[in-house]
């Protein structure tokens, strides 16, 4: 039997990737997309346990602190998450599980887990992505700069995935995915936490036994993306190793929030000053 992978799905905004998403899924009934969780406020398109599953801050906060997200992340004022139950009944129904997420967040679980395949949606060019952009008709000088400024870092992050599909036409990206998933879902890997182990007593996500050549990178990564080397085995060690990477996305979370908040109110409170006091200036000269 076909053991169930974890496929992670990353791409720059524009590039498709929901569109060969759900080419995909339509042709396989066999791929179940995993629904975040945001604490955000619901849009009037958008459906409970269909787009997201929308809950408050302080339930975000709780199951933050219980462990139930593969990761998770907080972006202009809001939190973002994959949960692990979800993930677990999407696996124990035969299924593989699509989680689409940003590259952020598909390298919080790279450090954490192995045994996903990781594929990167890739725009022929950047010039490609930015017609494709402009076409939407919604976006303005500044937020097309804003997202083609953020898709040149996202490409740049492209090597650390294990495929990387060119996106020129989308059944052509669709059927380059299909070719993927058919390739890894051979391979029957399991999904689990890299700090995990037979010996340990835990068992893999999905069940199964993984196969030893696949656990992949075993040390950790720094905020730069290098490899640092393995922590010590022991559990005061095993502790801090696990929560540093939280404790560091939480702590950047909330320095750039108070940055952008400083800015803000210097924004609102002395812009009109430093325009008058700039305009007296250029009086006198």
């Amino acid at each position: 039997m076909t053991q169930p992978r974890v496929f992670i799905v990353s791409g720059p905004s524009g590039v498709g990737k929901s569109s060969i998403i759900h080419g995909v899924l339509d042709r396989r009934e066999d791929v179940r997309l995993s629904v975040s969780t945001t604490t955000r406020e619901t849009r009037e398109e958008e459906e409970e346990g269909r787009d997201y599953y929308f809950v408050d801050k302080a339930e975000f906060e709780r199951m933050i602190a219980r462990d139930w997200f593969l990761e998770w992340a907080r972006s202009y004022g809001n939190y973002y998450g994959t949960g692990r139950t979800q993930i677990e009944d999407i696996l124990s129904q035969g299924c593989h599980a699509l989680l689409d997420i940003d590259t952020q967040g598909a390298l919080n679980i790279q450090k954490r887990f192995s045994g996903a395949v990781y594929i990167f949606i890739a725009p022929p060019s950047l010039s490609v992505l930015e017609e494709r952009l402009r076409g939407r008709g919604s976006e303005t000088p500044e937020s097309l700069k804003r997202r083609l400024q953020r898709a040149g870092a996202e490409i740049e992050l492209s090597h650390r995935y294990d495929h990387v599909i060119v996106n020129t036409t989308i059944e052509a990206g669709v059927s380059g995915f299909l070719d993927i998933l058919e390739k890894e879902a051979a391979r029957n890997v399991d999904f689990r936490g890299i700090e995990n182990s037979a010996e340990d007593g835990e068992h893999p996500i999905g069940g199964g036994v993984l196969e030893g050549g696949d656990m992949g990178q075993t040390g950790d990564l720094d905020l730069t993306g290098n490899l640092e080397p393995a922590k010590e085995n022991d559990p005061q060690s095993r502790v801090v190793a696990s929560l540093e990477p939280e404790v560091r996305r939480a702590l950047r979370a909330e320095l750039e929030t108070l940055i952008r908040e400083r800015i803000e109110r210097v924004l609102q409170n002395d812009l009109e000053r430093i325009f008058a006091e700039t305009l007296r200036e250029l009086d006198k000269s």
